[in-house]
């Protein structure tokens, strides 16, 4: 099956042979948004946002190294603030896809959530978050603690995939985002919910071997 890119809209990605190149260099413009809650549309403190923009190349196409990340927190309002930064300079052989930057959001007994940029092109080198100063909504979830648990297992597989298993220390430049993650699964794991991932021996496994941080210095209090 083939994309037909029509004159005038922008390719989020990367043409195989051929196109623009990328920029040399790339920068941010800041993101500013809202948490609320769907069902109640109240705002939601607290909320753990993670923002990633993923070089990808190579003949896979696929994850190179992270060219920018960093994490934040909701204040009373429901709203996070992530400033502007740049310009980096881009490694030989990498560009950032169109759908980037990549936000995330984690909140206890909310379902988490991640999006993707609404628009974009791999040969912007001044990168805008398209839904920047919208609100964003969380599903609250429902279920059981044990079906709550097997959702934070598998959003925690779903981060050591992203920043434990490329053999960096990248995960330690977001301890808010991740440390909201590993306190939910221990807390869990202390209540006897053993469904929730022990995640000592499965992110710490990982940094160890990395020889990156302890995820209690990275993390904090873990009480």
């Amino acid at each position: 099956m083939f994309t037909m890119i029509l004159p005038g809209c922008p390719s989020k990605w990367p043409p195989l042979l051929g196109g623009p190149p990328s920029p040399a260099k790339y920068s941010a413009e800041e993101i500013r948004g809202r948490v609320v809650d769907e069902e109640t549309e109240q705002p939601l403190s607290g909320v753990t946002v993670a923002v990633t923009w993923d070089l990808r190349g190579g003949f896979h196409g696929g994850h190179i190294k992270w060219l920018n990340l960093a994490d934040t927190v909701t204040d009373a309002k429901g709203e996070f603030y992530f400033p502007a930064w740049g310009p980096i300079r881009r490694p030989h052989g990498t560009t950032l896809h169109g759908d980037q930057p990549w936000l995330t959001f984690f909140a206890p007994r909310y379902y988490p959530s991640r999006l993707t940029n609404e628009r974009g092109s791999y040969t912007d080198s001044l990168r805008r978050w398209y839904g920047s100063g919208k609100d964003f909504t969380m599903v609250p979830f429902r279920g059981s603690d044990k079906e709550y648990a097997t959702e934070i297992e598998t959003l925690a597989a779903d981060q050591y995939d992203r920043f434990f298993s490329f053999g960096t220390c990248d995960w330690e430049k977001l301890p808010r985002f991740l440390g909201a993650i590993y306190r939910e699964a221990e807390g869990l794991r202390r209540k006897g919910i053993l469904e929730a991932p022990e995640l000592n021996g499965f992110w710490g496994a990982a940094a160890r071997k990395h020889s990156c941080h302890a995820l209690s210095n990275v993390f904090g209090d873990m009480s």
